[in-house]
């Protein structure tokens, strides 16, 4: 008797991971442009809210001095990729972690983070 086998290929992917930070916040509005600390995976958007900070879709990167201040959550989104679900993470004030970018215009009147 012979014996019959057969055989496929599988590929297991890792889902999306990340988290972001901006270091030195509070930013006064004469601030040089700041980028972003990305830790995890690459290739996804930032966005920000409410509008009125400057940010580069595509880099993350701040410029203070093109943006009003205030308060801003940065939000980091990676687009679903092979099988996995799509990645959102959220810079938000509400929440423990790396301090949101605020922005003041007056440098005595820093806003804490």
């Amino acid at each position: 008797m012979s014996t019959l086998s057969a055989t496929t290929s599988l590929t297991v992917n890792a889902p999306a991971s990340a988290t972001i930070a901006y270091a030195g916040s509070p930013f006064l509005t004469s601030s040089v442009p700041v980028d972003v600390n990305l830790s995890g995976t690459t290739g996804g958007s930032y966005t920000a809210s409410p509008s009125g900070l400057s940010l580069d879709a595509s880099t993350g990167q701040i410029t203070p001095a093109n943006s009003n201040p205030g308060t801003y959550t940065v939000a980091y989104t990676v687009a679903a990729s092979g099988g996995c679900p799509p990645l959102y993470h959220q810079h938000d004030p509400g929440h423990a972690g790396p301090s949101t970018p605020q922005l003041d215009s007056h440098p005595w009147q820093q806003l804490s983070g």
